[in-house]
């Protein structure tokens, strides 16, 4: 396997998916679950979104620094389950690290 690093900054970019979605592999490392995983790293006041397809679930967790999730303050080591909800809101306070998992 080849493990390529890309940049994390200002985008949510996909490290983990499941094989079965196309039977195809990028970049990203495979499982055998209906699962995706992304990470981000974010500078003060820098934005981004994820959509949840339908009947999809999430949880954000901080790694480092602080971040409003749809108006909910986190900070470092916090993690948050979500649902029912169509796109998330991620904005950084600080210099901010972030995994997101997309689940069913």
């Amino acid at each position: 396997m080849t493990i390529v690093v890309k940049t994390l900054s200002d985008q949510v970019f996909q490290i983990v998916r499941e094989q079965i979605v196309t039977g195809q592999l990028g970049d990203e490392m495979p499982i055998r679950q209906d699962a995706r995983v992304y990470a981000s790293v974010l500078a003060p006041g820098e934005a981004v979104t994820h959509a949840l397809g339908a009947g999809r679930r999430a949880w954000v967790q901080v790694v480092r620094g602080t971040l409003s999730l749809n108006a909910l303050s986190l900070a470092a080591g916090d993690g948050v389950g979500i649902a029912d909800v169509a796109e998330l809101g991620l904005r950084a306070g600080t210099d901010c690290e972030l995994l997101l998992f997309d689940l069913p």
